[in-house]
C-alpha cells in the first residue's frame, strides 16, 4: 500500500486522540477547580452574618456664643497711677480688682456701697459687710453685728498682714468695692483702669453682670434641618459641662439662631454662671446629640423582620428559628439589638448582600457641617 492510501487512517487517529485529550482536560478542570464561593452561597441558601458587639450613635459639635450685659457697680475713689490689675476671670471675696500707687482695691460681697473710712467705732451695714467678709476669710470669730469693735480691728490687721499691707487696723475709703454676689464675673474699664494710667477719682471703673447670660447657637440652614427641636445638647465651659435644650429659634445673620436654656428653663450655666469670665462674649463648644450612643450585639438592619403584630425578629442560620429582638439604636444600616449574643449566626433575607458587622465599630459621632 502506498503512503497516500495510509493518510486518511492517520488523520482519523489524530482526530480521535485530540478528542480524548480534550475530554480528559475538561474532567480534570472540574475536579480541581470546583464551584466558586459565590456559587456555594447561592447553592447553600441565604447569606449568613455573625453577630458582634458594636456601638452606634450620631452627634456633632458646634459653637454657642454667650453674651451678657454689664452695669456699673463702683467708681474709683483713689488718686494716682494704676499699678496693678487683677487676674481675668471670676472674682471672689477679698480678690484684687486693681491697685493705685500700690494700694489694693478689693472685692467684698454686699449691697451697700463703701462710702467712708471704716475704723474702730464705726457702725452700720457697711461695717457688717466687712465683718461677714472677715469671717469668711477666717479672721473674725464672732457674728457680724455692724460694730467695728476691737475684735474687728484685730481681724482687719490680720487681713492686712496676710495681704502684705501695713497693719493699720482701719480701711480707708476707696480700698473696698461692694459687689452683691460673689463669686462673680467682673469687667474693668481698660480705658480707665489700665496699668500705667492716671486716675483722679470719680471714674466708672467696675461693672458686673446685669441679668442672666444669653446662650445662642448660630447654625446654617442645613445644620438647622439636622437638629430636632428636642435634641439633647451639652455646653462645655472649661471643666464644667451643662445640659441644655433649644428654648426658641429664629432667623439669624448666618442662617438660624437657636436660643439655649437649661432643662428647667433657667440659664444654661445654672448655679455656675459666676464661673463665666467678664468678656463681652464667649464661644463655648457644644455637643449636639442626634442619636444616643448604644452599645451591644449588632446586626445588619436588613436582617431584622417586622411582623404584622409589630414584633421584630431575626432568623438564625442553620435552624431557621425566629428570635425576637429589641432594636436599641441604628446607624448607617447597622442595628444594635437586645436578644442576641456575640458569635451567633443569622440569615439575611434572600437578595440582601451581607454587611460587615465585625471588626471596627462604626463611629458614634461625626463632625459638624
Amino acid at each position: 500500500m502506498t503512503s497516500g492510501s495510509r493518510s486518511p487512517a492517520r488523520l482519523l487517529l489524530l482526530v480521535l486522540l485530540c478528542l480524548v485529550l480534550l475530554a480528559a482536560a475538561f474532567w480534570a478542570g472540574r475536579v480541581t477547580v470546583g464551584p466558586s464561593p459565590i456559587d456555594a452561597v447561592e447553592e447553600t441558601g441565604a447569606p449568613v452574618v455573625t453577630v458582634s458587639t458594636q456601638e452606634v450613635g450620631r452627634s456633632f459639635t458646634l459653637v454657642t456664643t454667650v453674651t451678657q450685659s454689664f452695669a456699673p457697680i463702683a467708681v474709683n475713689s483713689l488718686t494716682g497711677t494704676v499699678t496693678a490689675v487683677g487676674e481675668p476671670g471670676p472674682v471672689d471675696i477679698g480678690d484684687l480688682l486693681y491697685a493705685v500707687d500700690l494700694v489694693p482695691v478689693r472685692a467684698v460681697p454686699g449691697e451697700v456701697p463703701f462710702y467712708r473710712d471704716l475704723e474702730p467705732g464705726s457702725r452700720g451695714d457697711d461695717v457688717a459687710q466687712i465683718q461677714d467678709a472677715l469671717r469668711e476669710l477666717g479672721h473674725l470669730g464672732h457674728e457680724a453685728d455692724g460694730n467695728f469693735d476691737a475684735a474687728t480691728e484685730r481681724a482687719v490687721r490680720a487681713w492686712q498682714r496676710e495681704s502684705g499691707r501695713p497693719a493699720t487696723g482701719s480701711l480707708p475709703h476707696g480700698e473696698l468695692v461692694a459687689i452683691p454676689h460673689l463669686p462673680s464675673p467682673v469687667r474693668l474699664d481698660s480705658t480707665v483702669v489700665g496699668v500705667g494710667l492716671q486716675v483722679a477719682g470719680g471714674e466708672t471703673a467696675v461693672t458686673v453682670p446685669a441679668g442672666e447670660p444669653r446662650f445662642v447657637m448660630s447654625v446654617s440652614t442645613a445644620q438647622a434641618q439636622l437638629i430636632p427641636s428636642d435634641a439633647t445638647l451639652t455646653v462645655h465651659s472649661g471643666e464644667d459641662s451643662w445640659p441644655a435644650i433649644i428654648a426658641e429659634s429664629g432667623p439669624g445673620d448666618t442662617g438660624t439662631d437657636l436660643v439655649l436654656a437649661a432643662p428647667d428653663g433657667g440659664p444654661v450655666c445654672g448655679e455656675q454662671c459666676a464661673s463665666l469670665s467678664g468678656a463681652e462674649s464667649l464661644n463655648l463648644m457644644t455637643d449636639v446629640l442626634l442619636v444616643p450612643a448604644q452599645s451591644g450585639p449588632a446586626v445588619p438592619q436588613a436582617a431584622i423582620l417586622t411582623g404584622a403584630d409589630g414584633r421584630t425578629t431575626v432568623r438564625l442560620a442553620g435552624s431557621g428559628e425566629s428570635v425576637e429582638v429589641t432594636v436599641l439604636g441604628v446607624q448607617d444600616g447597622i442595628a444594635v439589638v437586645d436578644g442576641l449574643s456575640d458569635g451567633q449566626e443569622i440569615q439575611l433575607p434572600q437578595g440582601d448582600a451581607p454587611l460587615e458587622t465585625s471588626g471596627d465599630s462604626p463611629p458614634a459621632s461625626d463632625g459638624g457641617e
